[in-house]
């Protein structure tokens, strides 16, 4: 399981997805910059076809290594910044070629489906300043003149009207995106983590821990008898119980810590930097506030709670199952109870 979904280029946030989009245009990329040397290299224009063969070479051993390390991951992605560069910088050196020109209004498509919104836009604006800085040069610099000012701001047109489609589908890609990534670590009903959500923070929490040598406690607790009262009271009174205890226990402890429902009545939470002395005691206080709580079915609600702290070398499993043992030993024993191990 991913613990970030994103990674950081040039400061920029960039989500980790995009990575795979990066390998799997790299062979792209390498048939077509031989195929582009080649007819460069017909057709006499000698830089040029020396640029596109160097960047061919140049991608073959970062695709071969692209998914062997992070590192190479992030080469593979600024491999691809380089190369895109280096078209507007080859497209600034042909404005005399109006077929060289049309392949310019590609580029905001690719720097926006690499780089993301903020990145994309800013790479698109300073590409887009370089070909109209390049245009009034152009001439001064190489003796020719470039094409017809109508046939460049044509294209300038295309490019800004595709820089500006790209970075709104981006935005509303990015906030769909973000929405998906909520909603698939939240629990319906309860509004709480899920087990996903939950497993996801425990593994955070757990490497936190490694590398400070500070203290946490995992508690997972089950509501006693609780198919009873779906049974008497049917499912909706039940959804209702289990909403009352999803909000008195968030309301029972603090903002820093991780609540979520394990799976139908099993809940558990992460005490940051709590010992099981001191999580024993708020065990203890969730116990009696859902106790003294009327869910409005004539009867009290009371619950089984397993506690354990974090132990050198723990991981998800470990410690999730010294929890479970000791839920499972608490329901044993008689209910409505704290067992720590």
């Amino acid at each position: 399981m991913k613990i970030s979904e994103n990674f950081c280029v040039l400061g920029f946030e960039i989500e980790s997805d995009r990575l795979d989009i990066a390998r799997s245009l790299l062979p792209v990329i390498i048939l077509s910059g031989i195929l582009a040397g080649i007819v460069e290299l017909i057709t006499r224009h000698y830089i040029i076809a020396l640029t596109a063969g160097v960047a061919s070479l140049l991608a073959i051993p970062v695709w071969l290594k692209s998914h062997s390390s992070e590192r190479w991951h992030q080469l593979a992605w600024y491999f691809w910044l380089v190369f895109l560069l280096i078209i507007v910088f080859m497209t600034n050196t042909q404005l005399h070629r109006l077929e060289s020109l049309i392949w310019s209004p590609l580029t905001p498509l690719l720097f926006f489906l690499l780089a993301g919104g903020s990145l994309g836009a800013l790479l698109s604006s300073l590409s887009l300043i370089s070909f109209l800085a390049s245009y009034y040069v152009f001439p001064l610099v190489t003796q020719i003149e470039p094409i017809p000012p109508y046939e460049f701001f044509q294209v300038i047109g295309v490019y800004i009207t595709t820089a500006l489609l790209a970075y709104r589908y981006e935005k509303i890609r990015s906030h769909n995106r973000n929405l998906l990534l909520v909603q698939a670590d939240r629990d319906f009903l309860t509004k709480l983590l899920n087990r996903r959500g939950l497993q996801k923070y425990l593994k955070m929490q757990l490497m936190y821990a490694e590398n400070t040598k500070t203290p946490f406690s995992y508690v997972m607790f089950d509501l006693d008898n609780f198919k009873s009262i779906n049974d008497r009271f049917g499912h909706d009174v039940g959804d209702n119980v289990l909403t009352k205890v999803a909000e008195i226990t968030k309301n029972s402890l603090r903002a820093t810590d991780f609540i979520g429902r394990w799976g139908g009545e099993e809940f558990s939470f992460i005490l940051n930097m709590v010992e099981y002395k001191n999580a024993a005691l708020i065990a203890e206080k969730l116990c009696e506030n859902i106790r003294k709580t009327d869910f409005g079915i004539g009867e009290a609600v009371t619950i089984s709670v397993g506690l354990t702290e974090y132990q050198t070398n723990d991981n998800i499993d470990s410690i999730v199952k010294r929890a479970d043992v000791a839920l499972y030993q608490a329901k044993q024993t008689g209910k409505d109870r704290i067992v720590s191990v």
